[in-house]
């Protein structure tokens, strides 16, 4: 999400779109990459692709847990989404 690229925040400032205005299109695009991606998840569950569900491979790498492999949201895990999207939604107030 080009959004989140700090030349395209600070173009949109100097063209005059405040921080509210940045957080509130943050917000959008944010919340629409969620649901596209979970409802792609859901459509290739439902149709049995399962091989077709965009994953990412988190080893444990440390000793102290097991290898996760879970659904891409195009780098971010849902506990970060979440986390933005309710940063986001109290910058808005949505």
């Amino acid at each position: 999400m080009k959004i989140y690229d700090k030349t395209v925040q600070e173009y949109l400032r100097e063209t005059g779109v405040s921080d509210t205005e940045i957080s509130s299109i943050k917000y959008r695009e944010l919340r629409k990459m969620s649901i596209d991606t979970l409802k792609l998840v859901l459509q290739l569950i439902t149709n049995e692709q399962y091989e077709l569900i965009p994953t990412e491979f988190s080893p444990a790498g440390d000793g102290m847990g097991d290898d996760n492999t879970y659904i891409s949201f195009s780098g971010w895990d849902i506990g970060m989404i979440i986390d933005e999207l309710t940063k986001l939604k109290g910058e808005i107030n949505v």
